[in-house]
């Protein structure tokens, strides 16, 4: 495999950031054009958020995976999609594969370097692209999930009900609040998916 960036092996990133310092991420820009990404990563993931909000009761996290995986299909998206959600059982730090390689938006942005990177409480860039590549900006996203990955008490009691409120995001935010914060459960609000 070719050199990373002509620093005459691998690079290694650190912060997304590379050794040649020319700022790719995990070998993306063309550098190391069939060589691994930086460090071995991993694959890339793809991230989008799904097309169609929905209220509090939209079934639980099964149905939002299922709803998940139907978008990915009608894009052609490749590979198997959950939703970052947590019900009180379950959560993305319990239900998701952690994946080394950087999770990027159907158009190639980034939003984050890694599942380390992703539950550090800040996004590399926001999540506001659809899974058409349309963009959406400033809307509620259902998420019952700290920053951390971990889930939050509020989740509309398992995504079953419009009564009470549900932890939720919003798009176009690349702290916390991507993932962290409230509103009622009769609201409608959308999904992100994550590949695995």
């Amino acid at each position: 495999a070719p050199s990373c960036g002509g620093s005459g092996g691998p690079e290694i990133c650190t912060n997304g950031v590379d050794d040649d310092g020319d700022g790719d991420v995990d070998c993306q820009d063309g550098d190391c054009q069939g060589a691994p990404p930086c460090g071995g990563g991993g694959s890339p993931k793809t991230v989008f958020l799904r097309l169609g909000a929905v209220a509090g009761n939209f079934g639980g996290l099964a149905a939002a995976d299922a709803m998940c995986n139907v978008a990915a299909g009608a894009e052609g998206l490749p590979g198997v999609y959950k939703a970052w959600l947590s019900d009180g059982t379950a959560s993305p730090a319990t239900r998701f594969t952690p994946s080394g390689g950087p999770y990027l938006q159907v158009n190639g942005a980034p939003v984050a370097n890694g599942w380390a990177d992703l539950i550090d409480g800040t996004l590399v860039m926001p999540v506001e692209t659809y899974e058409d590549g349309t963009n959406a900006s400033a809307l509620p996203v259902w998420t019952g999930t700290y920053a951390n990955g971990t889930g939050s008490p509020n989740h509309c009691a398992g995504w079953t009900s419009t009564i009470g409120s549900g932890d939720s995001g919003t798009t176009g935010q690349t702290g916390a609040a991507w993932t962290e914060g409230t509103t009622g459960c009769t609201n409608l609000a959308l999904l992100i998916c994550f590949q695995q």
